[in-house]
């Protein structure tokens, strides 16, 4: 289940905007689906909870559900891409395996589509459980299809595992740790690591628990910061996030 790295993480600061800095609070978007409070009753899905997070992080969140355009992608300074269903094996070459669940194409779509489009801006993305796996698949990796891990009881804010912060990544120096415990919700994994993308953190099972590129102003994580958003590593993670948006 180890992911297979293209290389060793090392840090090294965002490139300088092109243009000047943000002077108002940035407007991230937060990639979802038509169905905003069906979906929002299952856990690592809520809606509201990611928006709370990234306003406590002086953010401006804005739903885009597959009804909007990726033009809407000129008005962001930055993406959010959250938890959710599986991605389709289809998005990766491979064909759906026994224990694979539904996913929802185009909700898949969507938020290929919308790393594709703030890519092409340069356009900082967090990605968050799904949102870490879309990211790898979007830039041409692929998933482990069901995995056995640590999984959350009847609260999704307690954390079930620790996880280790590698040395010399950009995660590490926003959390300011090498150990942070974290709850978890999927059942699914990063494989096959995508070009330019670089582990950040791993699970003692050797789950791949976030990615980075700060070259590229890509930071995900496969644990949930919304559902313990009063954790200081959640708090923390927001701030560095927010941080490669305004530069």
């Amino acid at each position: 289940m180890r992911a297979r790295p293209e290389g060793r993480a090392v840090f090294r600061y965002p490139p300088p905007m092109t243009s000047t800095r943000i002077q108002r609070d940035p407007l991230v978007g937060l990639t979802w689906t038509d169905d905003i409070v069906a979906r929002s009753a299952s856990p690592g899905e809520n809606a509201l909870r990611y928006l709370s997070l990234l306003s406590s992080g002086g953010l401006v969140p804005v739903l885009i559900t597959p009804k909007s355009s990726t033009r809407v992608v000129a008005r962001l300074d930055g993406l959010v891409i959250p938890g959710g269903p599986d991605v389709a094996p289809a998005r990766y070459g491979q064909e759906p395996g026994p224990r694979t669940q539904t996913s929802i194409e185009d909700l898949d779509a969507l938020e290929l589509d919308m790393v594709a489009a703030a890519r092409a801006r340069n356009l900082p993305i967090l990605g968050i459980c799904r949102g870490q796996q879309v990211l790898n698949v979007a830039l041409g990796g692929t998933l482990h299809q069901h995995v056995d891990h640590p999984q959350w009881g009847a609260n999704p804010a307690a954390a079930v595992h620790d996880v280790r912060i590698l040395e010399g990544t950009y995660l590490r120096q926003v959390l300011r740790t090498d150990v942070v415990a974290v709850n978890s919700g999927h059942h699914q994994a990063v494989d096959r690591l995508a070009p330019y993308l670089q582990l950040a953190a791993l699970s003692s099972d050797g789950c791949v628990e976030a990615l980075e590129a700060p070259d590229l102003r890509l930071l995900a994580v496969q644990w949930h910061p919304e559902e313990m958003a009063e954790a200081e590593s959640s708090c923390r993670l927001v701030e560095g996030f927010a941080q490669l948006i305004k530069g």
